[in-house]
């Protein structure tokens, strides 16, 4: 399922690219698609983390295999988040800041996604969430933010309804 979403979230990224939006590479220079991943590969997280970047990176080598998206290879970088908000907010920044990501994958830690939002907004980069608090597409949210996995409260609703029907 992560690999689906992942080729999902690559696939809203192709769209955005190619609609110029952001991006005016010139016909003979294509600079890579720079995207950063962070997830939680440390703390209490880890088991969602490593399982998230691995199938983020095997989703881009996908890509890049097919070709890239519109004719730019994808390139990553990987950073732990340590299922910490402020370390999060860090990583993020230096994704951005220092290696200059073109969208983040983020973690579905919803501390470290909700942290980084009013710096996705300043940056103005897509920022795929993976977190279910529903202030990261709520109150907290922005225009280039993206929550990839469902809410906590779709998930009380479903998980009610089944409940129900079990009797």
């Amino acid at each position: 399922i992560i690999l689906l979403i992942v080729n999902l979230a690559l696939s809203a990224i192709e769209v955005y690219m190619i609609s110029g939006i952001r991006f005016a590479p010139t016909p003979t220079e294509k600079p890579p698609i720079k995207i950063g991943i962070l997830q939680d590969l440390t703390g209490p997280l880890a088991p969602y983390g490593k399982w998230g970047a691995k199938a983020a990176i095997e989703a881009i080598e996908k890509v890049n295999e097919e070709g890239g998206i519109n004719g730019r290879r994808v390139v990553y970088r990987l950073e732990d988040s340590a299922t910490n908000a402020q370390v999060g907010l860090s990583k993020f920044k230096k994704l951005v800041e220092e290696w200059g990501a073109d969208f983040v994958i983020g973690p579905c830690n919803s501390g470290v996604d909700v942290s980084c939002l009013p710096f996705v907004k300043e940056y103005k980069v897509i920022y795929f969430a993976f977190g279910t608090a529903t202030s990261i597409t709520e109150e907290k949210g922005n225009r280039y933010v993206f929550r990839i996995a469902p809410n906590a409260r779709m998930g009380c609703y479903a998980m009610g309804r089944i409940a129900v029907a079990q009797g």
